[in-house]
């Protein structure tokens, strides 16, 4: 796993396209680059950004084919809006998307590493660009908690604030 050096990030209004944007000290943890996970049912997840409860991450269009971009939305639970994170033996995951049944995945377009990459989702390949960290976060530089070391792996991401990392 490289070195992430972007994080996924949001705007504050419904529609607004996904982007990764750099990771610094400053603003890695800023509202916009952090999300909730709350449970869907069957091993999905929805995914809300930290700026409003009411925008969820979504597959525009509610489509499954390739290149559809991925964005804020209004929430409306459905399965556009419903993701599965698959662990990667390197500790990464694939956000898989239900919409596509599991077979695509969010992934970084064309796999570019600038601020202000696109965000799509697009069949699962192997690619690193669509391999993602899932780290706990904190708001506005509040200390994250992170659990005792003593506990078992965990094999799906926690379900609280995170900041989701490109690979």
């Amino acid at each position: 796993v490289r070195e992430r050096k972007e994080v996924l990030s949001a705007g504050s209004l419904p529609g607004k396209l996904l982007d990764c944007t750099s990771r610094d000290g400053k603003n890695g943890n800023s509202a916009h680059n952090v999300w909730k996970l709350d449970s869907a049912g069957d091993g999905y997840y929805y995914i809300y950004s930290a700026l409003s409860d009411t925008l969820a991450l979504d597959v525009a269009g509610n489509k499954a084919t390739n290149g559809q971009n991925v964005s804020i939305y209004n929430f409306n639970g459905n399965y556009n809006q419903q993701f599965k994170f698959a662990k990667n033996r390197d500790g990464s995951y694939k956000i898989l998307t239900r919409i596509s049944n599991d077979a695509s995945a969010v992934e970084v377009e064309n796999a570019y590493t600038d601020a202000g990459a696109n965000v799509q989702q697009w069949e699962v390949n192997g690619a690193n660009c669509q391999d993602w960290i899932v780290e706990k976060a904190a708001i506005n530089d509040a200390p994250a908690t992170n659990p005792p070391a003593t506990n078992p792996p965990v094999t799906q991401p926690p379900v609280q604030n995170n900041v989701i990392l490109g690979d």
